[in-house]
């Protein structure tokens, strides 16, 4: 190609079968080809409702969004009672799950049980999973990293998230709270990827923790820009799209629907730059 570089560019949509409105958004991104895979929550309460909604040739785009925090469990709850609020018989709280994580508090066979299971409902679908991330990014912890690493291989699955913010402290002050998660999400995602995860694939770069849920077309073209200072690599966009932003989790405070009109455009901004592909 005579030196010309190309950037592949992943653009994943989370959450895929929390909400009918969030699985609509995606399936229609999908269909636009405005994004280039999802993540589903196979705990989420729309999981069927997505499912029947994506048609057959998009099932190699579907990764798992492994779910271990306030959604009900895959594995019946008196097999799991490490990770389960006996107030609520669903997972702990996330801020309660990483506390218990970090403090041994986990078992970790029950919690291999529930994630084993969440990877085998996503194949009764008939779909393998193209990759692994986490909701709220727990895949990062160590005891679920650990995890995964021998999971991953069971079940063939060689591709996992990498939560590592780039350029992050460069953008800390487009929003100072998410910022601060972000060097905590970072930190774990670049411990685990040293110790448990080195052998499998992910992304050279990684881009939405800080705009999570607040994803602009001003943000896209930022990342267009930085896309183009990363040579021969590979760059993957976390994303949050939906149809208007009330359902049962509006409460999260992501802007769905603004994300869905920035990501219908994408494909304008691609086109001016012919260094970037997606993958």
């Amino acid at each position: 190609m005579g030196g010309f570089v190309i950037i592949k560019l992943y653009i994943i949509a989370d959450d895929f079968g929390i909400a009918e409105n969030v699985n609509s958004a995606i399936v229609s991104l999908l269909n636009k080809k405005s994004i280039t895979h999802t993540s589903a929550i196979v705990c989420g309460p729309s999981i069927n409702h997505a499912i029947k909604m994506l048609d057959k040739r998009f099932f190699k785009r579907v990764g798992l969004h492994l779910c271990l925090d306030s959604e009900k469990p895959i594995s019946n709850v008196d097999d799991i009672p490490s990770l389960i609020d006996k107030k609520t018989n669903k997972f702990f709280s996330r801020g309660k799950f990483i506390l218990k994580a970090l403090s041994g508090s986990i078992n970790k066979h029950e919690l291999e049980k529930e994630i084993c299971l969440q990877i085998e409902k996503l194949l009764s679908f008939g779909i393998k999973p193209h990759h692994i991330d986490g909701h709220g990014h727990l895949h990062v912890l160590p005891i679920v990293s650990k995890l995964l690493k021998n999971i991953s291989i069971k079940y063939g699955i060689n591709k996992i998230r990498k939560p590592l913010e780039h350029n992050l402290f460069a953008s800390m002050f487009d929003n100072i709270n998410r910022s601060i998660l972000a060097i905590g999400i970072s930190f774990f995602a670049y411990w685990s990827f040293k110790r448990h995860l080195k052998d499998l694939n992910t992304s050279d770069y990684f881009k939405g923790l800080i705009n999570s849920g607040n994803i602009s077309d001003e943000v896209l073209i930022k990342l267009i820009n930085e896309c183009n200072d990363c040579k021969d690599s590979s760059f993957e966009l976390m994303c949050h799209p939906g149809f208007n932003d009330k359902n049962k989790y509006s409460f999260w405070n992501l802007n769905w629907q603004k994300e869905y009109d920035a990501l219908i455009k994408l494909g304008e901004h691609i086109s001016k730059n012919n260094h970037i592909k997606l993958a």
